[in-house]
This record gives C-alpha cells, sequence and structure tokens, in this order.
C-alpha cells in the first residue's frame, strides 16, 4: 500500500494520496480466512521474486470472488475481505467485520484498473476493460452517495464514505477468469509454513498450490483520503 503525506493543501498532513491493491480469487471452495491470507503471503513473496524485489503487482488484500471464506463473521482479518462481490473495499486498513478504514474518510478516487492473470505461474496476463462503476467519474459519484447513508454501512458512517463499492468490476473480473479456480482448501494452505520460519522448515511456495489459468487477477484503485474527513 502506498501512501504519500502531507500534500501542500489547505488540510496539510490530514490528506493523503493512497495506492490499494486487491488480489482477487476465484475460489474453488469456502476456504478458511487463515487459509486465503497464508495465499496472499505466498502470492506476494511469489510477485516480488519475479521484479527481483519490489513489485506495483502486491497486494494489501485478498478478495475471494466466488464463495465467503467458511468461517466469515466469527474470524478477524486485517487483510481478508468478507464482502466476496467487491461492494465494500476498504483502501487503508480495516477492522474485521466492520464498516471502517481506521477513520480515514474516502474524499475523491483518482484512478483505476484491473488485471487479470492468464497462466498457473501469475507471469502472463490480460488487462480488463473498465467497468461502468470503475469509472472514476461515476465512482466518485458512489462517494457522494454514500456519504448520503445509502451505502452498505446502513447509513453507520452517513457524511463519510470509509469503503469503495467496485461490484461491477469485481464481477468483470470474475467472469473473465471462466472455469479457473484457485483452490484455496488446498492442504498446503492448511499446513502453511512461512518463508524464512525460525526452525528453517521447508517453506511452502505458489507452486504447490492448485491454481488454475485465468483464475486471478489485480484490481488496483488510487485515491485521495483524509484522517477524519467529513
Amino acid at each position: 500500500m502506498g501512501i504519500l503525506g502531507g500534500l501542500d493543501v489547505g488540510f496539510g498532513a490530514n490528506m493523503q494520496v493512497v495506492r490499494t491493491n486487491y488480489l482477487c480469487v476465484k475460489d474453488g471452495g469456502a476456504a478458511t480466512t487463515q487459509n486465503a491470507a497464508n495465499f496472499l503471503s505466498l502470492y506476494n513473496q511469489h510477485i516480488a521474486e519475479q521484479a527481483w524485489g519490489n513489485s506495483g503487482l502486491k497486494c494489501d488484500y485478498i478478495l475471494p470472488m466466488a464463495n465467503q471464506c467458511s468461517d466469515a463473521g466469527t474470524t478477524a482479518s486485517g487483510v481478508v475481505i468478507e464482502t466476496i462481490d467487491g461492494s465494500a473495499l476498504p483502501v487503508a486498513g480495516q477492522h474485521a467485520n466492520a464498516a471502517s478504514s481506521n477513520g480515514y474518510g474516502i474524499i475523491a478516487v483518482l484512478g483505476v484498473g484491473a488485471v487479470e492473470f492468464t497462466n498457473a505461474t501469475l507471469t502472463a496476463g490480460a488487462a480488463i476493460a473498465s467497468a461502468v462503476d470503475a469509472n472514476a467519474d461515476l465512482a466518485n459519484s458512489g462517494l457522494l452517495l454514500d456519504m448520503v447513508g445509502a451505502s452498505v454501512d446502513n447509513g453507520a458512517h452517513a457524511g463519510m464514505a470509509t469503503t469503495l463499492d467496485l461490484s461491477g468490476l469485481v464481477a468483470d473480473l470474475l467472469l473473465a477468469c471462466g472455469t479457473g479456480t484457485v483452490d484455496l482448501t488446498d492442504a498446503q494452505l492448511t499446513s502453511f509454513v512461512e518463508k524464512g520460519n525460525a526452525a528453517a522448515n521447508t517453506a511452502t511456495t505458489l507452486s504447490d498450490i492448485t491454481i488454475g489459468a485465468n483464475a486471478c487477477g489485480v484490481i488496483s484503485v488510487t485515491t485521495l483520503c483524509g484522517v477524519g474527513y467529513l
């Protein structure tokens, strides 16, 4: 998650430009929240290794697009998004099971993009055409609607939008995936071993997981946010 803070404007450092990436996965079946988080860790490690360091495709959150996690609503996670249709995407941190982004109000959507991985090794891709709600103008109108209290927050944050609704773009990415799926219930994700573990055990790698071609992608959003913005 890239954050540019301290803008030289009236609000001062209370305004920040935030880039947020979401790993969107067409999962083959409902997995646990921990399995989904483990897959995100594997993905980020794989993407960084491909780039010989940092990568613009590193993701802050994982969004299972087909099945809500089996323990959704009972297991806290700072990186797994429970609402699978993309109607409530956090931009700068989320409290599990709550409509909040740690006090960040979204002032404007500056840009939206998406890519689909077209092979199982995540080394080839295709750009996803912008859905109608991924158009920045309409996305910003949606933010104003959320401030009216018509959002999934049920009016809890009337006057302040804390999440994004990009359900149209998520639906387009899910459709582009076709029949490909990622097995988030894979036993290797359940018995996950992180790279660099203290016991020096053999780490789980992305190649250990059953990944179909055209099974996942990345949505990236750049927003202007304000801490406590109303």
